[in-house]
């Protein structure tokens, strides 16, 4: 009967935990995104994020892109917002730059990436209903930092 009861008492303990943002960030699942209000290159971009512990947005899933989609379209109308991504490695091989890795979901918007004038990052760009596109790096636009949220426990119960 003890067992069960230590059993029950983790179960409920470890299914309050909750990813918890700082201000101004929203949660989507265990992370945190912070969608900016002002505009820099990528390469200023993914820095200003390093600056806050975090990496500009990975997106890793529909249901991630959805998130991201949604909030920009409900919040914000004009312009890109910088992603992690980037081919500037291998044209037409697109990373998440802040782990190296391939990127495997795309929803790239009508006829991208285009691959013009440099156009070695990835960015969500209004004009195409905020789906991906390829922009050149040095282009001045918004961003989205991107940090696991803080682990933090819920009420205990029992």
């Amino acid at each position: 009967m003890k067992s069960i009861f230590v059993l029950v008492s983790v179960v409920v303990c470890f299914s309050s935990l909750n990813a918890q943002c700082r201000d101004g960030w929203l949660r989507f699942h265990d992370n945190c995104y912070l969608f900016s209000r002002d505009e820099a290159s990528w390469g200023e971009s993914a820095a200003i994020c390093n600056a806050f512990h975090s990496h500009l947005a990975v997106v890793n899933s529909a249901e991630e892109n959805e998130f991201l989609n949604s909030e920009l379209n409900r919040t914000h109308v004009g312009g890109g917002f910088w992603t992690d991504g980037s081919d500037v490695e291998v044209e037409g091989t697109w990373r998440w730059v802040s782990t190296g890795a391939n990127i495997t979901y795309v929803h790239w918007g009508l006829n991208q990436p285009n691959n013009g004038n440099l156009s070695n990052c990835l960015s969500l760009t209004w004009g195409l209903s905020y789906d991906m596109a390829d922009d050149p790096c040095n282009t001045k636009q918004n961003y989205i930092c991107q940090m696991r949220g803080s682990i933090i426990a819920g009420p205990i119960i029992g």
